[in-house]
C-alpha cells in the first residue's frame, strides 16, 4: 500500500478527535474524508502533513514511517481551504516559492513555474498579483504550487468550499484532470457528499473520530455498513419487509402511471395493485420541489410516504393520484436492527 495510516489517535482536553484511525491506498488513487463538522476529517489531515503530531499511531509513505518528521521534510504537499498564497507575490513567484527550499536556482526555478502554470491553463497570467485573479484561478495556482515539489501525497483541506456552486462542478473536473496528468495520490477534506461521491476513487465516512466505512464511492452509496452512512450519504426511505429494516433510494422509485378520480377517492389507497403484470403500489403526491432536472416528491402509500426522485419528462401535481414502482431494495446486516 503507498499511504498507510495505522493505529492514528489525537486527543483534545480528553477526548479523542481522531480514535484509532487505519487506513490505506493506493498510488494514484483520490481518498474523501468526508463527514460531518468535528468528526475528525481535518485533524487526520493535519496528522499526515505534519501540523499536528498523533497521541498514538503511525503514517507511512511508500513503506517510509513519515510519523516524526516535521512538515517541510515530509513527501507531502496542502492545499489549504484558504489557498495561503502570498498576496505581495506575483502569480509565478507563488507557484515557485516551495523550490527554493530544493536547492532550485531562480532561473530553473522560472522555467518549471512556467510548465506547471501553462499545465493549469494560467501561464498568461503569471505576472499578476492574487488580488488579481478569480477564485477558480487562485485554487488553480494553489494547485500548482503544490504539484511543483513533486509531493508523494497531496492533501486538499475543504478545497472546493470557497467557489460557488457552479465553479465548484468546474474545478472537480479540473482537479480530477490534474490528478490523472500527474497521477499525484491526493488525500482531501469534504463534508459535500455529492463533491465526496463525484471525486474520490475511495471514501473514508468518519463521525466522531471514528472511521465508519471505507470503499468505493458505489459501495458507500448502495452497501452502506451502518445506520450513519446509510442516513448521511445521500437520501433514503427506510421501509419494513418481513419483519426486518430495509432502504430504497428515492431515485429507485418510479411513478409509473396517475390515476384519475374515478377510479380511487383521496382517502381510499389500497396497498397493493397490479398494473400491466408489474405490482405496484397506489399513491398519492403530498408535496413536489422542482429542481432543475429533476423533480422531488413526497407521496403517500397506504403504508409509508416516501421521498421520490423523478425525471422532467412527466410532472404530477400535489393531491394527483399514481402508482409508484420499487426497485432495488437494500440491506445489509448491520443495518438491520
Amino acid at each position: 500500500m503507498y499511504l498507510q495510516l495505522k493505529g492514528l489517535t489525537k486527543e483534545f482536553d480528553k477526548k479523542k478527535a481522531v480514535d484509532n484511525l487505519s487506513l490505506t491506498i493506493e498510488k494514484g488513487e483520490i481518498l474523501c474524508l468526508l463527514g460531518p463538522s468535528g468528526c475528525g476529517k481535518t485533524t487526520t489531515l493535519k496528522m499526515i502533513g505534519g501540523f499536528l503530531k498523533p497521541d498514538f499511531g503511525s503514517i507511512i509513505i511508500e513503506d517510509e514511517d513519515i510519523t516524526k518528521l516535521p512538515p517541510e521534510l515530509r513527501p507531502v504537499s496542502t492545499v489549504f481551504q484558504s489557498y495561503a498564497l502570498f498576496p505581495h507575490l506575483t502569480v509565478i513567484e507563488n507557484v515557485i516559492y516551495g523550490l527554493k527550499f530544493k536547492g532550485y536556482k531562480r532561473k530553473d526555478a522560472l522555467k518549471k513555474g512556467n510548465e506547471y502554470l501553462d499545465l493549469v491553463g494560467l501561464l498568461e497570467y503569471k505576472t499578476r498579483k492574487i488580488h488579481e485573479l478569480s477564485g477558480g484561478q487562485q485554487q488553480r495556482v494553489a494547485l500548482a504550487r503544490s504539484l511543483i515539489v513533486n509531493p508523494k501525497v497531496l492533501l486538499l483541506d475543504e478545497p472546493l468550499s470557497n467557489l460557488d456552486a457552479k465553479l465548484r462542478i468546474r474545478m472537480r473536473e479540473e482537479i480530477k484532470e490534474i490528478q490523472k496528468r500527474f497521477n499525484t495520490t491526493m488525500v482531501f477534506v469534504t463534508h459535500d457528499q455529492e463533491e465526496a461521491l463525484n471525486m474520490a476513487d475511495k471514501i473514508a465516512v468518519m463521525n466522531e473520530g471514528l472511521l465508519q466505512q471505507i470503499g468505493t464511492p458505489e459501495e458507500i452509496y448502495n452497501n452502506p455498513k451502518n445506520d450513519f452512512v446509510l442516513n448521511f450519504i445521500g437520501t433514503a426511505n427506510i421501509i419494513y419487509e418481513n419483519g426486518m429494516k430495509k432502504f430504497i433510494r428515492p431515485e429507485n422509485i418510479s411513478i409509473i402511471k396517475s390515476i384519475s378520480n374515478s377510479q380511487s377517492s383521496t382517502n381510499n389507497i389500497n396497498s397493493l395493485k397490479v398494473l400491466d403484470s408489474v405490482q405496484s403500489i397506489e399513491a398519492v403526491i403530498l408535496n413536489k420541489t422542482f429542481s432543475g432536472s429533476f423533480y422531488m416528491y413526497t407521496v403517500k402509500t397506504k403504508d409509508n410516504t416516501f421521498e421520490v426522485k423523478s425525471d422532467t419528462l412527466t410532472s404530477y401535481n400535489i393531491g394527483e393520484r399514481v402508482y409508484i414502482e420499487m426497485l432495488e431494495i437494500g440491506s445489509t446486516p448491520e443495518v438491520l436492527p
